[in-house]
């Protein structure tokens, strides 16, 4: 199976997404600690930020799917020489089809952006959820309950301020725009197949798994995993941290 040293492909670090995650949660902290006052059972409601993030973030995923339509173009056109080829000059577009501006373009985009944003915020509120369980538990089990509470403050800043938890979610979601542009253009180019998992230096059992198929069809996911957004798996990454990448099959 295909094998991908760590500087085989240069997919973007998402540092301008990371600090922007830190942002908005140092921000959205407050409000979650104004509704823990108001005792409502651990539960905090932070669907307003969603809005505020998913348009934030955006542009960054414009730029990255961009990069990976642009890699689209390069796989294509390296496959077309080796095989004595020629692409069709009816080729739509500036780099296969591949559009910001175009609806379908701008639609998966908007999707991306909003399942990241829904789904940050997400497990904000359940981790929340569970440091108010475990308060609970250490107030019945007879502790003071000002020293619990300001351990409550200790893990509730820990769960919106953490910079390494924003870096992995924002290296993961870099890739994804990156992988999902790439499919978006080799879908609009008219001479793709399929695809290959290709999998990093140090991948995992999922991915080595993934490799192991072989090639997919372009429209079918490598595999389906949970529920959500998230579940069907149609490129990389497979999970967070994920480095592995993908080639594209020539019909």
């Amino acid at each position: 199976m295909p094998i991908a040293p760590p500087t085989a492909r240069r997919l973007p670090a998402g540092r301008h997404l990371a600090h922007l995650i830190l942002r908005l949660r140092r921000r959205a902290l407050a409000d979650a600690w104004r509704q823990l006052h108001h005792d409502r059972g651990g539960r905090v409601d932070l669907s307003a930020w969603v809005a505020p993030l998913a348009e934030a973030a955006l542009p960054l995923y414009e730029r990255w799917a961009a990069q990976g339509a642009r890699d689209t173009a390069r796989q294509l056109a390296r496959g077309a020489v080796s095989r004595k080829a020629f692409l069709p000059a009816r080729l739509p577009g500036p780099v296969f089809g591949f559009d910001v501006f175009n609806p379908r373009v701008v639609d998966a985009l908007r999707d991306m952006a909003f399942y990241f944003a829904r789904s940050t915020w997400d497990t904000c509120a359940a981790s929340v959820e569970l440091a108010w369980g475990s308060l609970r538990s250490e107030l019945a089990a007879g502790l003071e309950r000002g020293e619990t509470l300001k351990r409550l403050g200790q893990r509730v800043r820990g769960i919106f301020d953490d910079p390494q938890k924003a870096a992995v979610i924002a290296q993961s979601e870099a890739s994804r725009a990156v992988h999902a542009g790439e499919l978006l253009a080799a879908q609009d180019s008219g001479v793709v197949r399929g695809k290959t998992w290709l999998v990093s230096g140090d991948a995992c059992k999922l991915c080595l798994s993934l490799a192991a198929l072989g090639e997919v069809p372009l429209d079918k996911p490598y595999i389906v995993q949970g529920h959500g957004p998230y579940a069907a798996v149609m490129h990389p990454p497979g999970h967070p941290s994920c480095m592995c990448s993908q080639t594209l099959v020539l019909s």
